[in-house]
């Protein structure tokens, strides 16, 4: 993580200018690194091809999809309104790695759905 990733993660896409170059976009890399989520997702949008919904508190914090500072609303209706066919994973982050806490985070997930 490193500060203003969005400019420079459009210019190293931009001196690519290729169309099999796409991005994996984590919006909480943007807020651990104090960014405007919104601003950097917009800025991306053309690029990106994989979201990874992950949600998190600016202290650091991981939280279920939603209930952080991650814009995952935004985002979701972002990609819907233009049609987004690329992919999303769940990263949960919400302590164990189990069954009864993967159920947690996708319903949280299918509450902003």
């Amino acid at each position: 993580l490193f500060e203003n990733q969005t400019e420079s993660i459009e210019e190293c896409l931009k001196i690519l200018e290729s169309s099999d170059v796409k991005m994996l976009f984590n919006p909480a890399n943007f807020v651990l690194c104090g960014e405007d989520v919104k601003k950097a997702f917009d800025a991306l949008l053309p690029y990106i091809e994989y979201v990874r919904i992950t949600d998190v508190l600016k202290n650091g914090r991981y939280v279920p999809a939603g209930a952080g500072d991650c814009e995952i609303r935004y985002i979701v209706n972002t990609l819907k309104n233009r049609g987004f066919d690329g992919f999303l994973s769940i990263e949960h982050r919400l302590g164990k790695n189990d069954e009864q806490t993967l159920l947690f985070a996708l319903n949280s997930f299918k509450i902003i759905m």
